[in-house]
């Protein structure tokens, strides 16, 4: 359980799990345009009362649940110390950190990102990624780069989140320690070297005639 749950009542917590289960099933049956509070109440076996206790509409409801996810994503990759030497450790631990947070909540990221994908939410998601790409430039930024960090990060923090997508799209079907490994090996080595290597390792493996 994350830290800011924590100090929260844990009625609190049910209740608001009650409405985004019922929000994120609702959508999945007739989409975000068409729901009313009255649906979402209904499903989650609650009163119009006790929503507006705790969001003020449907589009709260969503904007809310996806900022408490990502508060517990941003604590879960509370990044250690990166260097040159355990980069590529350092890197997969956390990036399998974040296919199993996303994982975790599949239901509602695939109804969030794939059915819903509204360029805010989508920028809201990306931003703990960005997060995490910018502290890890930062300390191994080589001011001679030829590529604006800036970029750099936002190339990354956007290729993580079309893997996400795209791995959610296809009912996360492939475990987080896969997703991690095959999102760190196109971000540290590129498409290209990443296709050589795997096209030579097939080559090599392959029995003589």
């Amino acid at each position: 359980m994350s830290k800011t749950k924590e100090h929260i009542d844990p009625r609190v917590i049910r209740t608001r799990q009650l409405l985004r289960d019922a929000l994120i099933a609702l959508i999945l049956e007739q989409g975000f345009e068409a729901l009313t509070v009255k649906d979402i109440t209904d499903r989650a076996t609650l009163n119009k009362a006790t929503f507006y206790l705790h969001y003020k509409d449907t589009d709260d409801l969503l904007i809310q649940s996806t900022a408490e996810l990502q508060e517990e994503l941003i604590e879960t990759i509370e990044q250690p110390m990166i260097t040159e030497e355990n980069l590529t450790s350092t890197l997969l631990e956390l990036l399998t950190l974040v296919f199993e947070h996303f994982a975790r909540y599949k239901d509602f990221y695939d109804v969030v990102l794939n059915k819903i994908g509204t360029p805010p939410v989508i920028a809201a998601i990306q931003n703990p990624i960005e997060t995490m790409g910018k502290r890890t430039i930062e300390r191994l930024h080589n001011s001679e780069a030829g590529i604006d960090q800036d970029l750099i990060v936002r190339f990354t923090s956007s290729a993580c989140i079309g893997l996400i997508q795209r791995w959610l799209a296809t009912k996360a079907e492939r475990s987080p320690e896969y997703m991690a490994e095959q999102c760190l090996n196109l971000l540290i080595y590129g498409i290209h070297y990443t296709l050589r290597h795997t096209t030579q390792t097939e080559k090599d493996t392959q029995p003589n005639d």
